[in-house]
């Protein structure tokens, strides 16, 4: 099973790309954008955005509003919150850490009994929504981040009304989920979205925002954690005006 040591069952796969890991990651992050467009319930289902606070401690890919700029995010979804009258969802990111630093962080997490089980028994079911939660305490997560390689700056929080789009993501695909890198669908989708704004300030902007952020696709360094860190920190320049 894919569970029961992921590390392993990463690197089979990547083995069929002549251990190339971006390849690897290009062709899990294909598979995974074909199955949005034709969710087939097993594996994937769009859901109300909503719904995610009450379906914690599971996988997903959210389109998130980053004040008219919509970014596609690879999330594991872990704790709701209600913050000065916002409703935020904490997550961890999935694109801000090293893909090898993901296969052994995962490969730990699989092998916990309790976790075990639960993705034993989802591999049975034939529908996303009916799936288990995976039984993780956020304060536990937060620590095995923080006590590997101090990883914790890749939890995320996210404003509940800014999330456009998601989809719940099955357990069974977990290499497509986990390993996933959406910028070069943001940064096709922010191309499109420069040709139909109207304001010059902000296609000017927008201009900008897609140098900067090509250059990281450019320059992607799949080891370093400090590349992943200025991923995370780019955040902010995403954004077409202020709150």
């Amino acid at each position: 099973m894919i569970f029961s040591d992921f590390k392993t069952y990463i690197y089979g796969i990547l083995n069929t790309y002549n251990d190339s890991i971006i390849q690897m990651i290009t062709h899990e992050t294909d598979k995974l954008f074909k199955l949005t467009r034709s969710p087939n319930r097993d594996e994937i289902m769009k859901i109300d955005p909503n719904k995610i606070s009450v379906g914690l401690n599971r996988f997903y890919l959210i389109r998130y509003n980053y004040n008219g700029n919509q970014i596609w995010c690879p999330i594991y979804a872990m704790e709701f919150r209600t913050i000065k009258n916002k409703n935020i969802l904490y997550a961890l990111q999935l694109e801000y850490l090293p893909p090898k630093y993901k296969m052994n962080l995962f490969s730990i997490i699989f092998n916990y009994g309790a976790v075990k089980d639960i993705l034993d028994k989802n591999s049975i079911i034939d529908n996303v929504m009916n799936e288990l939660p995976l039984p993780i305490e956020p304060k536990a997560f937060y620590n095995i981040l923080k006590n590997n390689g101090n990883m914790n700056y890749a939890l995320t929080g996210y404003d509940f009304s800014k999330i456009k789009t998601s989809y719940r993501i099955s357990t069974k695909i977990l290499p497509e989920i986990i390993m996933a890198d959406c910028k070069r669908y943001n940064s096709t989708d922010m191309k499109d979205l420069i040709e139909k704004i109207q304001n010059r300030d902000l296609e000017n902007k927008l201009s900008i925002i897609i140098e900067e952020y090509n250059k990281l696709i450019e320059n992607y360094e799949h080891d370093s954690v400090e590349y992943h860190k200025k991923v995370k920190n780019f955040e902010k320049h995403l954004k077409l005006f202020e709150d």
